[in-house]
């Protein structure tokens, strides 16, 4: 214990104001830290991690958790940085409130059913030290003074209140869903993925057919996904949620079906998501084309005159084998000059010769 408590932690912890840990990562460190203390000591696995964590005056055995450790390390590094009376303490409140004016502009800017706020935030955060600090003054429930009065606790509220958001799954989100495992197989435009006349979502079936053996079933997930989504005449948040959960790799879904025809709403809505190396401009699906019905296949007369053809060949050699009335004469009389009687098969030539013998 004494080796954690002074070596191990103290090194881990020494980073911890400069350099962003998730909560993920903390709680990792923590799970191996208890897993080496319970084999030390003996313990069994199933033993409670209060215990451990218990001073020794309660008869605990006083290890620290990594993530107290990381909040603490933080927040004293901004009391001293803002405490300091000469250059070093305005610097820091300046960027202070120049990070936190930052966070409360993209805090505004991505609210919305079609945005990922707390995602966004956080990508942000791991570039915003002070503001990361300040965030877990916040997160201990604690708050910040300085000179006896609360610098920012209104602005980092309702930071505090979007990160805490649960993580709901976005349009945009959902795109990039679809079009990075297209784009790994080398399809980067829509109109490649589209039928003949456009206004089809070409099936798993046929994308292999297209592109072989470079669709998998993760390109066969997205293409029905998006199928689903140009379909929709409205994308709602539920509609966007279950998306996300789908996992649809039926590849020999119909052939110009229904569920698979292109919404030119639908269409126009999700142009305005376009990742990076995808193209959405080069298909323009009007209504017309939307309500036109289908064209029937027509064959060709060529193909069927030889299909005619072959079918009446057939019949006369039928015809003919049968002894019935001939619909080919020449062929009839080919047959009456030379009766299959009249002709001695090999095997009695074989036996009628005469260096042969007889058998």
């Amino acid at each position: 214990m004494d080796i954690i408590r002074t070596a191990i932690v103290p090194s881990i912890a020494y980073s911890f104001p400069v350099t962003p840990c998730s909560l993920s990562v903390l709680n990792q460190w923590n799970t191996q830290i208890m897993a080496a203390i319970k084999s030390k000591y003996k313990l069994w696995m199933c033993t409670s991690t209060a215990l451990l964590r218990e001073d020794k005056l309660h008869y605990g055995l006083g290890c620290s958790s990594l993530r107290i450790e990381y909040h603490y390390r933080n927040a004293l590094a901004l009391i001293i940085s803002l405490y300091n009376k000469a250059k070093h303490g305005r610097l820091t409140k300046t960027l202070l409130e120049h990070q936190t004016q930052q966070l409360k502009t993209a805090t505004q800017g991505h609210l919305g059913p079609h945005c990922q706020t707390p995602r966004y935030l956080q990508k942000q955060l791991q570039c915003m030290l002070r503001a990361r600090q300040y965030i877990s003054i916040q997160n201990s429930n604690l708050r910040f003074t300085l000179q006896g009065q609360s610098i920012l606790t209104e602005s980092f509220d309702s930071i505090t209140k979007a990160l805490r958001a649960p993580n709901l799954p976005t349009l945009e989100t959902l795109i990039n869903k679809i079009a990075f495992p297209l784009m790994g197989s080398g399809i980067s435009s829509l109109s490649r993925l589209l039928s003949l006349d456009g206004t089809h979502i070409l099936n798993g079936n046929n994308l292999k057919f297209k592109f072989g053996s470079k669709i998998k079933t993760g390109q066969i997930i997205a293409i029905n996904r998006l199928a689903s989504l140009l379909n929709s005449e409205n994308i709602t948040p539920q509609l966007i949620s279950d998306l996300h959960k789908s996992k649809d790799t039926a590849p020999s879904k119909e052939d110009r079906a229904p569920s698979r025809r292109i919404n030119a709403t639908a269409l126009d809505a999700i142009k305005a998501y376009t990742p990076i190396g995808w193209a959405w401009s080069d298909v323009q699906v009007s209504q017309r084309q939307q309500t036109q019905t289908p064209a029937r296949r027509t064959v060709s007369t060529r193909r069927t005159r030889r299909t005619i053809q072959r079918q009446t060949e057939s019949m006369n050699i039928d015809a003919g084998c049968s002894n019935t009335q001939p619909n080919n004469p020449s062929r009839q009389t080919r047959t009456n000059n030379n009766p299959p009687s009249s002709q001695p098969n090999k095997r009695q030539k074989k036996e009628s010769h005469p260096l042969l013998g007889t058998r």
